[in-house]
């Protein structure tokens, strides 16, 4: 199906920061276009909310990409903190922006009666849920260390949040493979 490959390919577009001269080559922002492709034709064919709901989400998390480029661009002057505060709110929206592309995945395998399926997505909602929700409160709270600890902690945070994202991919290939 072409929702669950386009949001299978934003979310890698997303995850891979490859830059050249201080520039992302592969910008985030297309594959935030690609999860809004995905999620609203997954949300046109299903007519499941929490794929319009996702839609939304992905549209707020693109526009926080625009705000991030003008400020890489120094179109936009903020301090420290609130590069700090953005990251965060976007971390945030992100994990909103997930969750609720696992509920339409759930829904939408319950739908065509995939009782596995529909049942390890609700699993991996709650887990990803939970793992995510710990790592952007720890990170919030990482403000307060000292740099040398703040660096490895940080370190371990990201880590633990990239292989929470890889079982999201892994996910997002097994649902492109089943059949509307």
């Amino acid at each position: 199906m072409k929702g669950y490959k386009n949001i299978f390919s934003g979310f890698i577009l997303v995850m891979l920061d490859i830059h050249i001269l201080g520039l992302d080559i592969l910008p985030d922002f297309i594959g935030y276009f690609l999860i809004i492709s995905g999620v609203s034709d997954l949300y046109i064919k299903t007519n499941i909310k929490a794929f319009l709901i996702a839609k939304n989400f992905s549209i707020v998390s693109l526009f926080m990409e625009f705000f991030n480029l003008l400020v890489l661009f120094e179109m936009i002057q903020i301090n420290y903190i609130m590069v700090y505060l953005t990251m965060n709110l976007m971390s945030f929206i992100q994990l909103i922006l997930v969750l609720y592309i696992y509920q339409g995945m759930a829904g939408h395998m319950a739908v065509l009666e995939k009782s596995k399926l529909t049942k390890k997505f609700e699993a991996e909602n709650k887990k990803f849920a939970m793992i995510q929700g710990v790592v952007l409160l720890l990170t919030t709270l990482s403000l307060n260390m000292p740099l040398e600890n703040m660096i490895l902690y940080t370190i371990l945070l990201v880590a633990v949040s990239f292989i929470m994202h890889i079982r999201l991919l892994m996910n997002l290939s097994y649902a492109k493979k089943v059949e509307i």
